[in-house]
């Protein structure tokens, strides 16, 4: 299964890409552009999932926000952003 990711030949458990199809699931719902509470705390749950079970950049985007955003995988990214907002 090729989703976007490099996986190098190696299997990649079907696990994996359950946060990334949850992602997506979530920037589709009306709702989170609405800024719902509890989409956003869903939505930094998953990303947080991502940032540990991935590596690279990912990009992912927020209510309000005029362009997308990004965060590397397994560094203090999201951590840092989820401060800020």
């Amino acid at each position: 299964m090729n989703d976007g990711h490099l996986n190098f030949g190696l299997p990649m458990p079907a696990e994996a890409f359950i946060p990334i199809s949850e992602k997506r699931e979530i920037e589709s719902d009306p709702q989170f552009w609405k800024a719902e509470a509890s989409l956003l705390d869903r939505y930094i749950s998953v990303l947080l999932s991502i940032n540990k079970a991935h590596v690279g950049v990912v990009s992912f985007v927020w209510p309000n926000a005029p362009y997308p955003l990004y965060f590397r995988c397994g560094s203090t990214d999201i951590n840092n952003f989820i401060q800020i907002f």
